[in-house]
C-alpha cells in the first residue's frame, strides 16, 4: 500500500502595515453647511452684491442658481417694505453693525410672506470682505402677533367701553370672586349703599350689604352653581331721609375656561317707574272702588258681591299658583264684574217674582254692557274682556258670545266659578240662600263641563282649607234649588 504525504501549504502572513480605509463622508465645507441650513442662507460682496444663495432659497424664491451672482435681491421684497429694507441695508454697510430687518418676501407662487432677514459682516484684517446672512420665515409668527394685538385692541376697546359705562351709565355694575369679595364696582351702585366705590372695592357682599343678604344669599349661592337669577325686585331703605329705592337686579354666573370664577351683577333703578305704577294702581282702585259702589247703590241686593267674589277668585288664584301681578288683574276684574247692571231697570234687578224671558235676556246684556262701560279704561290688565267673559261656560252654553274652552280668559272661568259660589250661597229677593255642601256639589257636578275643572279643584281645596268661609253669606240657610226663575 502506497502511502500518500500531503505538503502543508504556507500561510500568508498578516499584513500589519495595512493603510486607514478613507472616510466615506467628504470634508464639510461651507456651502454643504450651508445648503443644510434650514433657512436660507446667502452670502454678499461688502458691497452688497449677492454672490451665493442655497438651494433652500432658489427653491423658495423660484429664482434660478445662475442668478445669484450680482443679483439685486431688493426685487423679491414687498413694494411696501423695500424702503425699510434698503435704508437698514446701506446703514449696515456703511457703519459694519448687525443687519437685521422684517419685511414681506415673494415666494415661488407670487404670495408674500413674512420675514426675517439678519446679515453680519465677515472681517479680515479689520476690513470687511463678505456677508453672510440667513432668511427665516416668520409669517406664523407675525399672524399670531397680529392676532394678539387685535385681541389686546378689543380688550382695551371693551375696557374703556365698560369703564365709560360703569362711570356714566345710571345703571349699577358688580363684579365678585367665588369669596363673594367685590373686584369690581362702579359708583352708581356703591351709592345705592351710601359709599363710594372705592370704599367697597375688596370687601365681601355680606358686609357692604349686611340688610339684603339674608335675601340675596341664595341667589348668590345659585350664580356660583351656574344659575343665573334675572329681575329680582329688591328695595333699599331711601338715603337722607327719602323714600324707599326699587331696583331690578340681575344675578349670573361669570366663567373663565369654562369654570365659574365669581358672580356679575346688574342693578337698574326702577324707583320712578315703580312710583308711577303705584300711583296708576292707586288711581284704578280707587276708580274701580267707584263704580263697584255705583253698582251696589244701584242693586241693594247684591251689595258686597262683587266684593266678596274679588276675595274668593284671588284666594282661588292664591291656591292655583298664580303669580301676584295675574291674581291682582283679577280680582279687579272680579271686584266689577256686575258694573253692567247700571244698564238694567232698578225693577227687574229687585223684583221679587219670577222673571219673564224678555226680563232675563235684559239681565244677560249686562255683561256686554259692563264691556261697553270700562273698554276706555287702560287697564293694565283685560278686565273688560273678563268683565265680558265672566258668565261664559267651557261648553258654549254661556253668553254673551257662547264662547268654548280656551277661548274663555283665565281670569273669567276663575271669577265664573267665585261668582257662582258666592251667588248660591248668598240671600236673594227671590230665595233663601242654598247650604254650602249643596252648592259645592253643584259645582263639582259642572266640573269639566261648563266650568273649568282645574279652577274648580283649586276652589275646593281653598275651601276645604277654611280660606273662603269669610266671604260666604248665609250658608248654613235654605236647601232648595234656586235663582231667577223664568216664566
Amino acid at each position: 500500500m502506497t502511502s500518500m504525504t500531503t505538503t502543508p501549504t504556507a500561510v500568508e502572513p498578516i499584513a500589519s502595515d495595512r493603510t486607514k480605509p478613507e472616510s466615506p463622508l467628504p470634508e464639510p465645507t461651507a456651502e454643504l453647511i450651508a445648503e443644510s441650513i434650514p433657512h436660507m442662507v446667502w452670502t454678499a460682496a461688502p458691497d452688497g452684491a449677492t454672490t451665493y444663495f442655497n438651494r433652500r432659497g432658489t427653491d423658495y424664491t423660484g429664482c434660478p442658481a445662475e442668478t445669484n451672482y450680482q443679483w439685486n435681491w431688493v426685487t423679491l421684497v414687498h413694494p411696501d417694505d423695500v424702503p425699510c429694507a434698503e435704508q437698514a441695508w446701506e446703514e449696515a454697510t456703511k457703519t459694519g453693525s448687525e443687519y437685521c430687518v422684517e419685511y414681506r418676501i415673494r415666494r415661488f407662487d407670487g404670495v408674500y410672506r413674512w420675514h426675517e432677514c439678519r446679515a453680519l459682516p465677515v472681517r479680515a484684517d479689520g476690513v470687511i470682505i463678505m456677508w453672510i446672512g440667513t432668511v427665516t420665515d416668520i409669517e406664523d409668527r407675525k399672524q399670531l402677533e397680529l392676532s394678539l394685538r387685535r385681541a389686546e385692541r378689543e380688550v382695551t376697546e371693551t375696557l374703556t367701553l365698560l369703564q365709560s359705562i360703569e362711570a356714566s351709565a345710571p345703571v349699577g355694575f358688580k363684579l365678585v370672586d367665588r369669596d363673594l369679595r367685590i373686584l369690581r364696582i362702579n359708583e352708581t351702585l356703591s351709592r345705592i349703599q351710601g359709599h363710594t366705590a372705592a370704599e367697597d372695592l375688596g370687601r365681601t357682599v355680606p358686609d357692604v350689604a349686611p340688610t339684603l343678604w339674608p335675601q340675596l344669599e341664595d341667589v348668590y349661592r345659585r350664580a356660583l352653581e351656574g344659575e343665573s337669577t334675572c329681575n329680582l325686585d329688591v328695595t333699599t331703605p331711601g338715603l337722607d331721609g327719602e323714600g324707599p329705592r326699587h331696583h331690578l337686579a340681575s344675578y349670573y354666573p361669570v366663567r373663565s375656561s369654562g369654570e365659574i370664577i365669581g358672580v356679575g351683577n346688574v342693578v337698574i333703578d326702577i324707583t320712578a317707574r315703580k312710583n308711577a305704577e303705584n300711583a296708576v294702581a292707586h288711581s284704578v282702585a280707587a276708580m274701580v272702588e267707584t263704580i263697584a259702589r255705583t253698582v251696589e247703590y244701584r242693586d241693594p241686593y247684591t251689595a258686597g258681591h262683587q266684593r266678596r267674589v274679588c276675595e274668593i277668585a284671588g284666594e282661588i288664584g292664591e291656591e292655583m299658583g298664580l303669580d301676584r301681578t295675574t291674581i291682582e288683574g283679577i280680582k279687579t276684574a272680579a271686584s266689577i264684574h256686575d258694573i253692567g247692571k247700571i244698564a238694567i231697570p232698578a225693577e227687574i234687578l229687585s223684583k221679587p217674582g219670577r222673571l219673564s224671558a224678555p226680563e232675563f235676556e235684559l239681565i244677560k246684556g249686562h255683561a256686554e254692557a259692563g264691556y261697553n262701560i270700562v273698554a276706555g279704561i287702560d287697564f293694565p290688565w283685560p278686565v273688560p274682556e273678563m268683565i265680558r267673559q265672566h258668565h261664559e261656560r267651557l261648553d258654549g252654553s254661556g253668553y254673551p258670545r257662547c264662547l268654548q274652552g280656551e277661548d274663555v280668559l283665565l281670569g273669567a272661568r276663575i271669577i265664573a266659578v267665585a261668582d257662582t259660589l258666592e251667588a248660591m250661597t248668598a240671600h236673594r229677593p227671590y230665595r233663601p240662600g242654598h247650604g254650602i255642601d249643596e252648592t259645592l256639589a253643584h259645582i263639582q257636578a259642572d266640573r269639566g263641563t261648563r266650568l273649568d275643572p282645574d279652577v274648580v279643584d283649586a276652589c275646593l281645596r281653598a275651601h276645604r282649607a277654611g280660606r273662603l268661609s269669610p266671604y260666604l253669606n248665609g250658608t248654613t240657610i235654605g236647601t232648595s234649588v234656586g235663582g231667577p226663575k223664568i216664566s
